[in-house]
């Protein structure tokens, strides 16, 4: 197989600043991972001139290369009957196409194999465990929760699940934990109808259509009250840090005092662990920011929230951190602040 490179449309993907990236992985890291499980498998599968040019891509050469070319023109071949890989294709025309989380959580059959490389790789796992996290520690969260603001049973505590797609997080976690229903209820808002819709699907598959909602808007555009908690699970994830805090400080405003914002983060450690899967992704245009151990705290901190650091936790690898903060008692200088942290943020955009 010879894939001609025509210069005039060469690929060149968007940087990424303020992350770090395969490249900056260490070369033991990089050469040791084409003998993990996943390495082996993409041996086996792609062409034998595809694969020289991977190795020379995460081992030498990097993303801005010709190498680097090819294998994008090989992994969006084929039609959509037999796609090289569904997950690029998807990806390729929306970044945040919840398609390709239904296929990490099992929910839909993987058709091609090196749809079942992303399926092989840690980083692909611990999507999985993150959901399973959110799915056990969630209910304990908004247990104590409800006991700190002094709820009455027959007071529901609202969530609004931001960017929620299909909603499977909460839904399942509803559907899991029965004796949360009668006082829980989940708002969950996307402009995403089509995958709101297959949301409703679920929820009535699962018998907690009485106990969840779903918005198809924007948070800004949807006249909601206030909720008790703030779902963002796999929104930050594509964001640099600056950006993570502009949003956060501004959706924070749809909580009540004392109410709690839970957002994800990928961290570093998966990056380390997983550098073909950084290069893959990157190349498709589903460029991950990677954080530090210490980024997470400051996003909540710089958007006006206090850091609850002994509520956080992680998916079982350690690759994604649930960060909660919480809404601190106003004051006129705690709004004064958090306008100046607004606006240093935004002027770094």
């Amino acid at each position: 197989m010879s894939l001609a490179i025509d210069n005039s449309n060469f690929f060149i993907p968007k940087r990424r600043e303020g992350t770090r990236n395969f490249m900056d992985v260490s070369l033991e890291n990089r050469i040791s991972e084409f003998n993990s499980v996943h390495g082996l498998f993409l041996e086996k599968i792609l062409p034998p001139e595809i694969f020289q040019d991977l190795r020379k891509v995460i081992l030498s050469d990097g993303i801005e290369s010709e190498a680097a070319f090819r294998i994008r023109q090989y992994f969006l071949s084929g039609d959509n009957k037999n796609p090289i890989s569904q997950i690029t294709q998807w990806v390729d025309n929306n970044p945040y196409n919840p398609r390709v989380f239904r296929m990490l959580y099992g929910e839909q059959d993987i058709i091609s194999p090196l749809d079942k490389f992303f399926i092989l790789t840690s980083g692909a796992h611990a999507i999985y465990l993150r959901l399973q996290s959110v799915i056990n520690r969630l209910p304990e969260v908004i247990g104590q929760e409800r006991k700190r603001l002094g709820l009455k049973k027959d007071e529901k505590y609202v969530i609004y699940n931001v960017g929620a797609a299909y909603g499977l997080d909460t839904i399942y976690m509803m559907a899991e934990h029965p004796e949360i229903q009668e006082f829980v209820q989940v708002v969950h808002i996307d402009p995403d109808e089509e995958s709101l819709r297959c949301g409703q699907c679920y929820a009535e598959r699962l018998g907690v259509a009485h106990c969840v909602e779903f918005v198809a808007k924007k948070i800004e555009e949807a006249q909601l009250g206030k909720a008790h908690m703030l779902l963002f699970i796999g929104m930050f994830c594509p964001m640099p840090t600056k950006r993570c805090v502009f949003t956060l400080s501004f959706i924070k405003n749809f909580l009540f005092e004392n109410g709690i914002a839970i957002f994800s983060t990928v961290q570093e450690k998966m990056l380390d662990e997983g550098a073909i899967l950084d290069f893959i992704m990157w190349m498709a245009g589903w460029r991950m920011y990677f954080k530090t151990d210490n980024e997470p705290g400051k996003i909540a901190q710089m958007a006006g929230l206090r850091h609850e650091k002994a509520m956080d936790w992680e998916d079982e690898l350690g690759y994604n951190r649930m960060t909660v903060a919480r809404v601190p008692k106003r004051s006129v200088l705690s709004r004064i602040g958090n306008v100046i942290n607004v606006a240093r943020t935004y002027m770094f955009l």
